[in-house]
């Protein structure tokens, strides 16, 4: 597997432990969850449409969300890694070591951002920080939230090249049809926007059906099942 994907897949998969505000023994963390997953089986979707009695949602794998917006330098994360297992890092947080390894070389941290605090459907939360090095270069350290609670149980970053291209996969991003060929695209405000006829949909005009089974989503057009 080339190297990014390595990268990433190892984010998702790395076990980042338990702590008393993280409640996760309940239900299984992030990392527990994903203990069991192969590469193979970690990138073989894009989109999940979920849908359940009292409504539904869509989730984004974050592992194409990390792979199309960001590109890992491998020079600099090495250096990095190396940095935050000397003896005087290794017990620190990730968070820690990454400030004093910026201010130490002489560069400057910049700001940092959560997926958490923004409308999203990915996989799992994603945290960067942004930072300048003595050569006025500009990266991003990104962290995967691989807990249960948010406050904690994040990856090791991986120190990505600033071009100001993240994001360029939506946070609320999809596409979904029925087999009439009713296509809606995501607007990422929880509007769906058809082409053919060309309308927009609220998320509530999609009503959600029983069929004795399972529960689907049905077309706000001809009343089909859509899917992604």
């Amino acid at each position: 597997m080339e190297y990014q994907k390595r990268c990433w897949f190892a984010a998702i998969t790395e076990n980042t432990g338990a702590h008393f505000l993280d409640s996760g023994s309940a239900y299984g963390r992030h990392w527990e969850r994903n203990a069991k997953l192969t590469p193979e089986t970690a990138f073989n979707w894009d989109y999940r449409l979920n849908v359940q009695s009292y409504g539904w949602d869509v989730t984004i794998n974050v592992l194409h969300f990390l792979t199309e917006n960001y590109t890992i330098d491998r020079v600099q994360t090495s250096r990095f890694h190396r940095f935050g297992h000397t003896p005087a890092m290794k017990w620190e947080h990730w968070q820690t070591i990454l400030e004093e390894y910026v201010t130490s070389r002489g560069g400057t941290m910049g700001r940092g951002f959560n997926t958490y605090n923004d409308d999203n459907w990915l996989s799992q939360c994603v945290h960067t920080q942004h930072y300048t090095n003595a050569n006025d270069e500009d990266f991003i350290a990104v962290s995967v939230h691989t807990g249960c609670d948010i406050r904690g149980g994040y990856s090791r970053p991986y120190i990505c090249r600033s071009d100001e291209s993240e994001w360029n996969v939506g946070l609320m991003d999809g596409w979904m049809g029925c087999r009439n060929g009713h296509n809606f695209y995501a607007d990422g405000w929880r509007h769906w926007i058809c082409d053919d006829p060309h309308n927009t949909h609220d998320q509530d005009d999609f009503k959600v059906r029983h069929n004795g089974k399972a529960y689907w989503l049905a077309c706000p057009i001809c009343g089909c099942k859509v899917d992604m």
